[in-house]
């Protein structure tokens, strides 16, 4: 819920859009709110883990997730080790429009 007389902002995060933010200094007209999302050239990543823990941003990821990302740019993805806490970064670039299926595991 927003109170009428504040400011606040909405941003809108979607695959394969560039990331977008709004301020407000207050509630529009008619309490709507209308973004035009630029599309960005974008892949797939589907994520298998094994033996660890896998993340993202520091958002947890599960095995067999797919996450659709910007083409062209290097996504860092952390895999953590359970039992020794060691940690592993691995870099994966996808080209437009290319899956790529990436094994992220602290042993490898």
């Amino acid at each position: 819920e927003i109170d009428s007389g504040k400011a606040f902002t909405v941003s809108v995060a979607l695959g394969g859009y560039r990331y977008e933010t709004q301020k407000f200094a207050s509630v529009p007209l008619k309490n709507s709110i209308y973004f035009k999302l630029t599309r960005v050239p974008s892949g797939v990543i589907s994520v298998r883990i094994i033996g660890g823990k896998g993340y993202l941003n520091g958002q947890e990821l599960s095995d067999g997730q797919r996450l659709t990302v910007e083409a062209g740019k290097a996504i860092q993805f952390k895999v953590v080790n359970p039992f020794t806490k060691a940690e592993k970064i691995q870099s994966v670039t996808v080209r437009p429009n290319e899956t790529k299926d990436i094994i992220l595991s602290p042993r490898n």
